[in-house]
Order: C-alpha cells, then sequence, then structure tokens
C-alpha cells in the first residue's frame, strides 16, 4: 500500500484493485490484504499489458451471459471489490480505454467451494481483445444460475477469511452503515453477523 499517508478502506481497496491491472497467469490464486492467499478463489483475465493465448471461437453466447451477470440486481448480486474510480483496459490504445470498477464472482461448477474472480470487463477481453478464457471458466459462466440468491461480496469474504475476522470487519461496517438501510445491500453485513448470532453487537 501507498506509504507516508494514513488510508481508509476504500483508498486501500481502489489501490489494491488497481494493482490488479498487472498481469497474473489464469487460475492464480487470489490475495485478500497485503499477504493472505486465498486458494479458494481463483482469477481470471488479469491479462496487464501482456501476450495471451487468443483463440477465434465463437463467444458471442458466453458474452451475453456475462452480460446478463453482470446485469444481475439483488438478490443475486455477483459484483464484489467496487473501487471509487474506473481502471482502465491495458490492451486498449491510450485515450480510447474500456474501463471496469468491480470484479465478478462466479461460482465453479465443478467445486461449489470454490469460485473464479474476473475483471467485470471480462467481456469485453473475449469480444474485442479475442482472449480466450479457460474451459472450466467458461463452463461455470453458462452453468451459472441467476434466479437463486447470491451476494458475492460475503461469498468472497467467506472463502478467504476466518469467522473470527470476517465477524472483526462485519461489526466495523455494520456500525458505519447503520443508517444506510435503504438498499439490502447495505444491510448485508448486519445479515451475515445476525445469522451467526454475533447481532445485536453485545
Amino acid at each position: 500500500m501507498t506509504e507516508g499517508k494514513a488510508m481508509n478502506f476504500g483508498d486501500e481497496l481502489n489501490e489494491a484493485l488497481g494493482m490488479q491491472t498487472s498481469y497474473f497467469p489464469d487460475l492464480t490464486p487470489y490475495q485478500y490484504g497485503d499477504n493472505q492467499h486465498c486458494p479458494r478463489v481463483l482469477r481470471i483475465g488479469w491479462l496487464g499489458d501482456g501476450a495471451f493465448a487468443k483463440k477465434e471461437t465463437e463467444n458471442s453466447e458466453l458474452v451475453k451471459k456475462i452480460g446478463a451477470i453482470k446485469a444481475s440486481i439483488w438478490p443475486s448480486i455477483f459484483h464484489f471489490n467496487l473501487v471509487r474510480g474506473p481502471i482502465s483496459c491495458q490492451l486498449c490504445p491510450k485515450g480510447n480505454r474500456a474501463a471496469f470498477n468491480t470484479e465478478l464472482l462466479v461460482q465453479d461448477f465443478e467445486n461449489s467451494e470454490s469460485y473464479f474472480g474476473c475483471p467485470a470487463m471480462i467481456d469485453h477481453l473475449i469480444q474485442e481483445h479475442e482472449y480466450s478464457p479457460p474451459d472450466q471458466f467458461v463452463r461455470s459462466v453458462m452453468a451459472l444460475r441467476l434466479d437463486q440468491p447470491f451476494d458475492a461480496v460475503v461469498a468472497f469474504d467467506e472463502a478467504c477469511l476466518s469467522t473470527a475476522a470476517m465477524r472483526k470487519l462485519y461489526e466495523i461496517r455494520a456500525k458505519h452503515l447503520a443508517r444506510a438501510q435503504d438498499k439490502p445491500e447495505n444491510t448485508r453485513y448486519r445479515r451475515w453477523l445476525e445469522s451467526r448470532g454475533f447481532w445485536p453487537i453485545k
């Protein structure tokens, strides 16, 4: 993280996601925070500005399904790691770059305890830059049900953090959002605490 100045949670998340525009091989485990690896969540589509395998295949159905995943609304939310500002595609020419400000979490079709995490503009990478994701990710996207409740924020945290760590983090977030109850996304932390008997905070 940036040295020499205090950073709040939003600043840290924005910087962390910005750093992820670097290249990571597909199926590399995520990292939560500075050094905690998360083997249950694998990266997809972190291409940076480097070379990657291209494959000219029919992808219209895949792109269409990703679009539906991105557009899905509560109670099925697949976006996580929302940041304040857009992060640009490093493969596009300067001055005309596509951008994203969240990631998508897709449950592994072959292992319900594991997930794939990708930039929300992965459909752009596939359609405009001929990126070909791993077959396991493609199968998982096409098999994903959009009519079942899913909260990517909570799922990602559960995959990467201990219950004790989640409790500590969610108590802070629930208190911070105590007066912002107009959207269900703002009550996710309190609902998680309630479901485990940690709320109200004693």
